[in-house]
């Protein structure tokens, strides 16, 4: 399996490469791991799961669609069909 640009190493994948780091060096245990050396170095100075590590988004990715015509939609689901 060959590394692949722009994806992200998953919790599964730094498992595995922590639990055979032990017995590998460092390229070999990124090899079986499924991601490269850089990153087995990027995990190695930072040894905390993917999972861990992201941060909660705190903003909108994109104005809101509904805004305008929300109030509508209420005051239509309020009065009887």
């Amino acid at each position: 399996m060959s590394p692949m640009p722009n994806l992200h190493a998953t919790d599964a994948q730094v498992m595995r490469y922590m639990t055979s780091r032990s017995r590998h060096d460092q390229e070999a245990a990124a090899a079986m791991a499924g991601f490269s050396a850089r990153t087995a170095r990027r995990i190695d100075k930072d040894p905390r799961l993917p999972s861990q590590k992201r941060q909660p988004r705190s903003w909108r990715t994109r104005a809101d669609p509904l805004t305008d015509i929300w109030p509508k939609v209420v005051e239509m689901l309020k009065t009887p069909a």
